[in-house]
């Protein structure tokens, strides 16, 4: 049942109602808290994914780069080396000027999700995390085309039909008056021929 307003009773408040308010503001609380970047884009289109982590021509070579989706390998640099597991093969690349940003083309819905740069440097014999980010990646659904106005669309083909039909409708109609016309004259010199003999014969009748 709704809720019910009464003029001897205070107005009475939708729980269920509060309970929304509430969860879009825990779920926005939680956006900026967490500090996940977010990169939206189109269905076949391209998304530069930023690390973030600026380091000096020097330091490359001492550094390892992993990108991951959801716990999943997605690509790795080590020793100058880039490889790129399935399914991002022949449309993934490391962006290294832009600060190691992971390039996705060619998106699909399945590639929305959030990945998660891992960045590892060479201290003393052993790799040891230097840096880490996230970022929330949105897919947005191909839109649907729009209606085509077949009306600014006509052919010749068409076009031509269109007036042999327009044409054959007027021969129609044409015939029909002309037919119809006939019928009236006719009738009317019948009437005219028709009209003294009846007049005689109810003469004769009431002679």
């Amino acid at each position: 049942m709704g809720c019910q307003l009464r003029q001897d009773t205070p107005r009475p408040r939708c729980p269920h109602l509060r309970l929304a308010h509430l969860f879009v503001l825990l779920f926005g609380l939680f956006q900026m808290s967490s500090g996940i970047g977010q990169v939206s884009k189109s269905v076949k289109g391209m998304a530069s994914l930023p690390c973030g982590y600026k380091f000096s021509p020097k330091e490359l070579t001492e550094l390892r780069v992993y990108w991951q989706k959801d716990d999943k390998a997605v690509l790795s640099y080590t020793s100058g080396k880039t490889e790129v597991w399935a399914p991002y093969k022949n449309r993934t690349v490391l962006d290294i000027p832009s600060n190691f940003s992971l390039m996705i083309g060619s998106l699909v819905l399945s590639d929305r999700g959030i990945y998660t740069c891992v960045i590892q440097r060479s201290e003393g014999g052993a790799y040891k995390k230097r840096h880490l980010d996230s970022v929330m990646l949105f897919i947005r659904a191909p839109e649907a085309p729009p209606d085509r106005n077949y009306l600014t669309e006509v052919t010749p083909t068409i076009l031509t039909i269109l007036c042999l039909a327009s044409a054959i409708i007027i021969i129609i109609v044409y015939s029909m008056c002309f037919r119809r016309r006939n019928e009236a004259r006719r009738r009317e010199i019948n009437g005219i021929y028709l009209g003294p003999v009846e007049a005689s014969a109810e003469q004769t009748i009431f002679l």
